[in-house]
């Protein structure tokens, strides 16, 4: 018998328990095993590193290891907790007869391994294994007004230190310099830490559109590119600005003028119900005008919430519409390899008649 804990509630999680369990109905599954760590702490209030989450028709037990048996007790809502001894989890879980009774067992298709997959099969024998794909993650594409607070701050830690770095570029910094120091300052603000690691570009640099900070020194007449995103919460920011270190060149700003007026259309044409195809192909008419499309690589955007990087995609191969609740990010860059590059990218609000821009940071190009 799985131990007899008190179960602590959440209106929140529960209702979260309620929508996936109505999709485990429709699909003849009896219990989801939730591996994902950001699936996990979205179902059961769950943070640390190790821990599943096995949710059956009428019940939810959250299995860890001891590491975390008092912080699951602090953390853990609307399931039964187990902490494994020295046994694996999913020794723990057939320990205690948890899969009694589940002749379909589903699990996350894009979070198990081979590996785990062959572990799970040998150990659950009694239950035919079942892949899932995208199960949860569409439950958390809307987000809640308690999400969407930890989602604004997190905006707003990003958009302070942003304020602050400026002072920082200066003739001869490094590019790993001030990535060092965003990812302080964004903790000294507030944040849980990054959401991802800082991309900071000098100079030509910028025309790499996911590159790594290097030892590079900034020198004036140069582009910055600063993509910066930090965790409130666990839910993500995603910012990136472009900046020049003296005067712009008339080429440069040209480029910037263009990305920025279909970055504001873009940004104008979200609100429940449009295709997110539809707004990557505006974007891409839009530069197409100044002959600037064939230096647009990536989607316009993605979704944003406990992960950087979640549903819906905004991509010219995306069959979906927007719908209202939905963070989704609008970042076109054009990027002119061993020039310069130029994003720019805001979090933004999908509403039923529009849209808000949560990032208030001006998108004008900054001299600096």
């Amino acid at each position: 018998m799985t131990p007899k804990r008190k179960i602590l509630r959440s209106p929140e999680i529960a209702g979260r328990l309620r929508g996936l369990r109505a999709s485990l109905r429709e699909r003849g599954c009896d219990a989801l095993l939730v591996t994902k760590r950001t699936n996990v702490r979205y179902l059961s209030g769950f943070t640390g590193s190790n821990g599943w989450l096995l949710v059956k028709r009428h019940s939810a037990l959250l299995v860890t290891d001891s590491r975390y048996e008092e912080q699951a007790g602090d953390e853990v809502r609307e399931a039964t907790l187990l902490i494994a001894g020295q046994e694996r989890l999913s020794d723990a879980l057939l320990r205690v007869g948890a899969l009694k009774g589940a002749e379909a067992l589903c699990f996350e298709a894009e979070d198990v391994s081979v590996a785990l997959h062959g572990t799970l099969k040998k150990t659950f024998k009694g239950s035919a294994l079942h892949p899932l794909t995208g199960i949860v993650e569409s439950l958390r594409e809307k987000k809640s007004p308690l999400e969407l607070a930890s989602l604004r701050n997190a905006v707003d830690v990003v958009e302070t230190v942003l304020r602050d770095i400026l002072s920082d570029l200066r003739p001869g910094v490094s590019e790993q310099s001030i990535a060092a120091r965003i990812s302080y300052r964004l903790r000294e603000a507030g944040a849980d830490g990054d959401a991802f690691d800082p991309i900071v570009l000098f100079g030509p640099r910028t025309s790499l559109v996911h590159g790594t900070p290097g030892p590079h020194r900034l020198k004036r007449g140069q582009p910055i590119l600063m993509d910066i995103g930090c965790k409130v919460k666990g839910y993500c920011s995603d910012i990136t600005r472009t900046f020049i270190l003296g005067r712009a060149s008339k080429r440069f700003r040209a480029a910037y003028d263009q990305l920025q007026r279909v970055q504001q259309a873009a940004r104008d044409a979200v609100r429940e119900g449009v295709a997110a195809r539809t707004l990557d192909a505006l974007t891409r008419e839009g530069l197409a005008e100044s002959g600037m499309d064939t230096y647009f690589g990536h989607a316009l955007g993605h979704g944003l919430g406990l992960d950087v990087h979640e549903t819906p995609v905004l991509s010219s191969r995306s069959e979906r519409l927007l719908e209202a609740g939905q963070i989704v990010t609008i970042e076109p860059g054009v990027y002119f390899p061993g020039e310069f590059g130029i994003r720019i990218e805001d979090d933004v609000l999908v509403q039923r008649e529009g849209s808000e821009s949560i990032t208030r940071f001006p998108r004008e190009l900054m001299e600096l």
